[in-house]
């Protein structure tokens, strides 16, 4: 019910009025991702400082639940940004080959890491091999942008592991 600070209050206004508008419309885009940094800084320091053992049986529950939720979020925004990166990446060596000094080297990316492989490696400490699991999901979800559009919407990445093990190395 609108306005009773129920968890659907904003959904169920969905007249566009939060944006001063007669009609429902969408609002402009946002870039959101500084602000995005900056709860991920927060959300990591709130999870070294987290006493589990603190918590009651409904409480525990209740964290996992929103915490599952959350991962599922995070984890289409992660590979939709892998395959941002990857696209990126993959303009800007077509373009240095075609320069002289090209020549068929592999352009580095910007940062200490020079491929987007060590970055996931380094970043997420994790095997070589479960990088390559994510670039595959984020290559699938930037080939089908169906799957992308469903991540967003907080679609577990299971459906992008199934369809990178049926699809495979055509990715």
């Amino acid at each position: 019910v609108a306005g009773s600070g129920g968890r659907n209050d904003r959904g169920a206004r969905g007249s566009g009025n939060d944006w001063g508008f007669s009609e429902r419309r969408v609002p402009p885009p946002v870039d959101s991702s500084g602000e995005l940094l900056a709860v991920l800084d927060r959300m990591v320091h709130l999870c070294q400082e987290l006493d589990v053992a603190g918590l009651g049986l409904p409480e525990a529950i209740n964290l996992l639940t929103s915490m599952k939720r959350a991962a599922r979020f995070l984890d289409g925004a992660r590979l939709s940004t892998i395959g941002h990166i990857d696209e990126l990446h993959a303009i800007q060596q077509a373009q240095f080959d075609q320069l002289p000094e090209g020549n068929g080297k592999r352009l580095p990316l910007p940062g200490s890491e020079r491929t987007l492989g060590d970055v996931l490696t380094v970043s997420g400490q994790q095997s070589k091999a479960q990088t390559g699991r994510e670039i595959s999901q984020a290559r699938a979800a930037t080939t089908f942008p169906l799957f992308r559009a469903a991540m967003k919407k907080g679609m577990s990445r299971s459906y992008l592991e199934v369809l990178t093990s049926v699809v495979g190395k055509d990715l």
